[in-house]
């Protein structure tokens, strides 16, 4: 039986590709501590949709998990202004939570 990350693959491979799909590739990948290409999924998927919120924070977390706070910082920035101009509150304070924690540790600039 085939693991879910690739079923998720084929699915991409025979031509389907949305957002949601890169999501769930990206979530299977950073599970496995693949970050560098689950980074690359969830860029793509910013491509497809630069309004879903859900993919700014897992794109943070990816960078941030890979070991590329400025990177991760960023992201949260951007990832909440995308969530405030969606009304996205929940999405808004969860990637607030993780951008503080960053910037409190002194990993990189603001």
């Amino acid at each position: 039986m085939a693991s879910l990350l690739e079923r998720f693959e084929t699915q991409l491979a025979e031509g389907t590709d949305s957002a949601l799909l890169r999501l769930s590739i990206a979530q299977q990948l950073s599970a496995a501590t693949r970050f560098d290409e689950a980074i690359v999924h969830l860029q793509r998927a910013l491509v497809l949709n630069p309004l879903y919120t859900a993919v700014w924070l897992a794109l943070g977390q990816a960078f941030e998990k890979s070991g590329d706070p400025a990177r991760a910082i960023e992201t949260y920035k951007s990832g909440i202004e995308t969530a405030k101009k969606n009304g996205d509150k929940q999405a808004e304070r969860q990637m607030g939570v993780y951008l503080n924690r960053l910037l409190k540790a002194g990993q990189a600039g603001s």
